[in-house]
């Protein structure tokens, strides 16, 4: 009701991403005149000349693989708030999993766990804890080294805007794996730039996780054809250019 009430004041509505703008119609909270997308989608766009593979970013990047151990290893990383909306149970049971089956594999957790709203469970926890494959650094205020470190990003999260880190990572020429939910499934193409699952489903991801170790080559095919499609699509020069010229119509 505070939807349409808020919609329903409005002139204009801008929903950051086409699913979200699919969702407002499906559920009848505005009209089809008032609703507009800007660009491709995001709230405004990102910075891919600081989430670059620069080389400050590299050396820093080699600090952390040794510190960590993440030397010949495939890294997984997750970046955000460690709760349960993210999807941490079914990533830490599917990687705790795959940690039975081969050697030489991370998952690097970047952000804080929050304890008061929507904690992982406790077997989630105890995994976390117990399984010396999973490196929790918790919140960086810097994420580009540790993305920089990893091999795949996996954001297998229940629900999303438009989320900014799977556009980072992206920038930062990382293959996702990522839930079929609005924003990740307009980012990410399956098989293209990465591969998308089912959320909150547990086999889905330890399937797409174990794809990358088993083919050698996939990350290296997927990566090829991240940043480029960000730089074109969500660059913030990009959407603020389509922001101006929103406004630029709008006082026509």
């Amino acid at each position: 009701m505070v939807e349409k009430l808020t919609y329903a004041c409005a002139t204009k509505v801008y929903p950051n991403s086409y699913g979200l703008q699919k969702y407002i119609l499906e559920n009848n909270l505005t009209s089809k005149n008032k609703l507009k997308v800007i660009g491709y989608g995001s709230s405004n766009g990102i910075d891919t000349n600081h989430f670059k593979n620069t080389d400050e970013v590299l050396e820093q990047s080699k600090k952390i693989k040794n510190k960590y151990d993440l030397k010949n290893q495939f890294v997984f990383c997750f970046v955000g708030r460690v709760v349960k909306d993210k999807g941490i149970d079914e990533l830490s049971f599917s990687f705790d999993k795959l940690t039975k089956e081969f050697k030489n594999i991370k998952l690097l957790i970047v952000g804080k766990f929050e304890e008061d709203l929507d904690p992982i469970s406790e077997e989630c926890y105890d995994i976390v804890e117990s399984n010396n494959n999973i490196i929790n650094v918790g919140f960086q205020n810097d994420i580009r080294p540790f993305l920089a470190s990893s091999d795949c990003f996996v954001l297998p999260t229940y629900r999303e805007g438009f989320p900014n880190v799977v556009l980072q990572a992206c920038s930062m020429e990382l293959p996702c794996i990522v839930s079929n939910i609005n924003g990740c499934n307009e980012i990410i193409e399956n098989n293209t730039n990465g591969l998308i699952v089912e959320p909150k489903n547990k086999d889905e991801l330890y399937n797409a996780m174990k794809k990358f170790l088993v083919d050698k080559s996939l990350a290296g095919k997927l990566s090829s054809n991240t940043r480029d499609d960000i730089i074109k699509k969500h660059d913030r020069k990009q959407f603020f250019k389509c922001l101006l010229d929103e406004y630029n119509e709008i006082l026509k």
